[in-house]
């Protein structure tokens, strides 16, 4: 029997695929499996090794951030100390006085709640002084804690609020029947509450007693800051 050429032509692309196909099942598809199996075997080397790798870094330990977040805690006590003793209230109202140019006559305690962690203790305060230096003190005292243009706290002592003011003119002032004037001289009773740290409040009763405040850890305020206010 002879072949023809067209028989050899399709003999020979029947040989062509054969071999392809051969060369696809022997080699190349165990190649590919065995491929396949390494990335999958590197995908779970990579990820074991992350994960050491996070454990590792949340292991070490992170000076900077630890300094930062002491000096964060120290900052927000000035607002809130540790002890709600009123001494260092105080000593703080009177150091506003004094930059406002008012005195203080009289302190008392009225109320002392808890809020969670946060102690208000509500204080009775007279002052007497011009209008004008009395406004000023009470801008003084609430700028004590403020809040920046990014809502981020400004700290420079007690954190304070004022519930109630009763100002009535001194009797040298009162007669004119003319209406309030900045120089006029004034008396105020204020209703101040002091804010500080419940923590404190656990030690007192396993101690059977308060716990003693020294008036000298009241945090100064930063008067040089509020002089530059507009009333």
């Amino acid at each position: 029997m002879k072949l023809t050429r067209r028989d050899l032509v399709m003999l020979a692309l029947l040989l062509v695929v054969v071999g392809v196909g051969g060369l696809w099942w022997f080699v190349v598809k165990p190649a590919n499996a065995d491929a396949n199996a390494t990335r999958h075997t590197l995908h779970q080397v990579e990820t074991e090794n992350n994960a050491i790798r996070d454990t590792i870094a949340r292991l070490e330990p992170d000076d900077g951030a630890e300094v930062r977040r002491t000096v964060e805690r120290l900052r927000l006590a000035k607002a809130l100390p540790v002890s709600g003793a009123v001494p260092g209230a105080v000593v703080q109202l009177e150091r506003l006085a004094r930059g406002a140019a008012v005195q203080l006559s009289g302190f008392k305690t009225t109320s002392s709640t808890d809020h969670g962690a946060v102690r208000a203790t509500e204080l009775e305060v007279r002052v007497r002084g011009r209008f004008f230096d009395v406004d000023d003190f009470l801008f003084r005292m609430h700028r004590l804690v403020a809040v920046d243009d990014r809502d981020r706290p400004v700290v420079g002592g007690r954190l304070f609020a004022t519930t109630s003011i009763d100002m009535t003119l001194v009797e040298e002032d009162a007669g004119d029947g003319s209406r309030l004037r900045p120089d006029d001289e004034i008396d105020a009773v204020l209703k101040v509450v002091a804010f500080s740290s419940a923590e404190d409040a656990t030690a007192e009763v396993s101690d059977g007693g308060p716990q003693a405040q020294d008036g000298d850890d009241a945090p100064a305020p930063a008067d040089s800051a509020d002089d530059g206010q507009t009333q």
